[in-house]
């Protein structure tokens, strides 16, 4: 029996703390390349492109760490991987420190996209796009960009959004996580009532299945853990420290919990667990994930993970994948199955 993931990165730095672009994005995506290249799996990584434009045009030190960025994206062309789109928006507010060599996020008030006009998103996609095709032509001619995921997953409203797909070829979105709630100051989304399919398409309301839509959401998929689970999962992770220390050297901003810890724990022991987002950041123990993705009912896995919280553990899934039938796929390979 085997079993078809869709293993995606989302390109980026830190939003707290940014950390460097050598350990939070070059060397863990190196180690990725040459791993992935053991097994000849090919995966997509959403590239961060306002990043990649602050690097470019901050100053001469910064415009020395995107030609790194751009040698590295090429290489994952040459490797077959796909890079498609991403934006986080608050990054237009982003000063880089040459003093501590870090990014200063001075306001969050742009971390949604729908804090932006409706022309600012337009530009948005326009350049981003632009970028990574400029990029991945340099070693395919014909390379077109085809997926996009928003920062921070705030894909809604998408009517803000709609115009900006259409004018930069876009029809293919991976930014809906089935179950999810979370309203912060950074974070206002609410999947808890969107479909649990490996794909679907939509039209004006990404949460809406429509056959004739002309889009095609690829969600996040996620699973429901126990507390029992939870605690399984923390004992095998602490014996397992080793395994543990992430690649980045930055520091992550967290959405605040408005539920306080006991309710939480309430919650998943009277309730069917807690929702789960697939993934291979951290230390999860490769075989616990592995049951999970075949106990699954989605025919496809995609599993989200960014280079910057990569740890050995995460590599550990990836050898061990192999031997369990697991099958790495590109979202552009996947949906191209479904023409």
């Amino acid at each position: 029996m085997s079993k078809t993931v869709l293993l995606t990165f989302d390109y980026e730095l830190f939003f707290k703390k940014s950390g460097s672009i050598e350990n939070c994005i070059i060397k863990p995506v190196n180690d990725l390349i040459e791993s992935l290249e053991l097994s000849g799996s090919k995966v997509t990584f959403f590239i961060d492109t306002l990043f990649l434009h602050k690097l470019k045009n901050e100053n001469d030190c910064t415009r020395m760490q995107y030609l790194i960025i751009e040698t590295q994206l090429k290489r994952l062309i040459q490797q077959g991987h796909r890079i498609e789109l991403h934006l986080h928006p608050h990054w237009q507010d982003a000063v880089y420190d040459n003093s501590l060599n870090e990014w200063k996020f001075l306001t969050y008030d742009n971390y949604k996209l729908s804090s932006l006009h409706e022309s600012e998103v337009r530009e948005l996609f326009r350049s981003g796009v632009n970028m990574i095709n400029d990029i991945a032509r340099e070693v395919d001619p014909d390379y077109k960009v085809e997926a996009f995921r928003a920062g921070g997953w705030c894909i809604e409203p998408f009517d803000l959004l709609k115009d900006s797909f259409i004018e930069s070829g876009i029809y293919v979105d991976s930014s809906v996580v089935p179950g999810i709630f979370m309203d912060s100051e950074l974070h206002n989304i609410d999947f808890r009532n969107a479909p649990k399919y490996s794909f679907y398409k939509f039209k004006d309301d990404i949460q809406k299945v429509e056959e004739t839509g002309c889009f095609i959401e690829v969600p996040l998929s996620t699973y429901r853990i126990s507390l029992f689970e939870k605690l399984y999962c923390f004992v095998k992770q602490r014996l397992d420290f080793k395994n543990g220390r992430i690649y980045g050297d930055g520091v992550g901003i967290s959405p605040v919990r408005k539920n306080k810890l006991w309710k939480r724990i309430l919650k998943s022991l009277f309730s069917h667990g807690e929702i789960q987002i697939f993934s291979i950041d951290g230390n999860l123990p490769p075989e616990f994930l592995i049951r999970r993705i075949f106990r699954a009912s989605e025919k496809v896995i995609t599993l989200v993970a960014h280079p910057k919280t990569l740890t050995p553990g995460s590599f550990n899934f990836l050898k061990l994948s192999g031997e369990y039938g697991i099958r790495f796929l590109t979202i552009k390979e996947y949906v191209d199955t479904l023409k």
